[in-house]
């Protein structure tokens, strides 16, 4: 197993990755072990998480930097700097933005939680364990299924479902969605992810909890919105406090 190194190290590493001009703008960077450390550069045809889906770094290195472009919309065509993210092999983690300009917005790529788990997986290293509640997850979706109908004047109280009882775990979640979607990618990222993955995944997906229950005051009646959030209770909870039940 190769030797772990400092944070210092890594963050040295990182910086000259961030600015090495021989580095890909899109690339993973495999930081093989020995005196003095090599690198193994690999080109990337797009988003990082496209390869790092299932890839297993090789027992050699002992951390990896992931390069990408910086775009505050999501858009590679609008790049606003180039960001590399860096792990090792002890979960120590280094993320550097270098600006291509005057840049205001907080850099996405990189320092997501998806892109990190990746590297941690890449790494065979444990992600952080879910910090959103897979019963409060199925609330917000069924909230937002409710305010849809809502939104076309349709929503009635035949509409609202029963709470969930049992509360899954993410690992079954995970599972159930496996044996109902065939298509292979999606279930060849559904064998990758764990627990933590999974959870941060659904999360970065679900709207606001709090513009839900906003939206949904403004289009039914006090009566209708108060049962609606009765079949929410785990997220009547969550929101316990806010202004959005404090109205």
């Amino acid at each position: 197993m190769p030797t772990h190194r400092s944070s210092v190290d890594l963050a040295t590493v990182v910086d000259d990755v961030l600015m090495s001009p021989t580095v890909p703008a899109t690339a993973i960077v495999g930081l093989e072990a020995g005196h003095p450390s090599t690198f193994a550069v690999a080109a990337l045809p797009g988003h990082p998480l496209d390869t790092l889906v299932g890839f297993r770094a090789p027992p050699s290195w002992w951390g990896l930097v992931v390069v990408g472009a910086f775009a505050p919309t999501g858009s590679v065509a609008e790049a606003s700097g180039r960001i590399a993210h860096g792990i090792d092999r002890s979960g120590v983690t280094v993320t550097r933005f270098l600006p291509a300009g005057a840049v205001t917005a907080r850099p996405r790529f990189g320092t997501t939680d998806l892109v990190d788990d990746a590297c941690r997986r890449a790494l065979g290293l444990p992600t952080r364990p879910p910090q959103l509640p897979v019963g409060l997850a199925i609330e917000i979706a069924e909230l937002d299924r409710l305010v849809a109908l809502a939104i076309d004047g349709r929503l009635g109280r035949a509409d609202l479902r029963l709470p969930v009882l049992h509360e899954p775990t993410w690992s079954e979640l995970r599972n159930l969605a496996a044996d109902r979607i065939g298509d292979a990618e999606i279930r060849r990222w559904l064998a990758w992810a764990d627990e933590g993955v999974m959870s941060r995944f659904v999360h970065q997906r679900l709207p606001e909890p709090t513009d839900l229950v906003t939206t949904l005051a403004d289009l039914v009646d006090a009566g209708l919105l108060d049962a609606a959030l009765a079949s929410c209770p785990r997220l009547r909870s969550h929101l316990a406090g806010t202004d959005s039940l404090s109205a």
